[in-house]
């Protein structure tokens, strides 16, 4: 009968290997996984400037002797906006509600409005029905994004002729 334990790896031998590939292997899932957490980070720092960029905005109908500068003339929506000190407005979506439906204006201003800046704006609308409800939302500019800031709208209802 031959002699076996000449023939087998001896056990310090194998748990030092057993030990080596256990530390190769974790290297490599570490490696991995800080590349993953690094993109995850880069993701979660952008979601978090975009949502404090929209937080910063701050944007309101003009009022003069308590009266709000936003009126109605022939289908056209006038009212005058002040900007607030710390974001730049790049665009406003518009949304007008009237007695015959919802329309869209996808740009409703012609240059950024700039902090502490104020602009006198004539929205358009089809001719369908009276004027309910007017919904500007502020889109600003965040490296090359442009981000919609929903919960920064302004909503304009009970609207008086100009």
């Amino acid at each position: 009968m031959a002699d076996l334990g000449k023939q087998a790896v001896s056990p310090l031998i194998a748990t030092v290997l057993l030990v080596a590939f256990s530390v190769a292997l974790g290297a490599v899932v570490m490696s991995w996984g800080e590349e993953y957490v690094a993109e995850k980070a880069e993701f979660v720092q952008g979601v978090r400037e975009a949502l404090s960029s929209c937080d910063a905005v701050s944007f309101a109908v003009i009022k003069i002797n308590n009266v709000p500068q936003a009126c109605v003339r022939n289908n056209v929506v006038e009212l005058s906006l002040d900007n607030g000190a710390v974001q730049e407005v790049f665009d406003f979506h518009a949304r007008f509600v009237t007695d015959n439906g919802a329309f869209v204006d996808e740009s409703a201003l012609n240059a950024p409005l700039k902090r502490l800046f104020a602009v006198k704006l004539a929205l358009p609308f089809p001719a369908a029905g009276q004027l309910r409800q007017l919904k500007l939302i502020p889109k600003i500019k965040v490296g090359n994004d442009i981000l919609f800031c929903k919960d920064q709208a302004l909503v304009l209802e009970n609207f008086r002729k100009c």
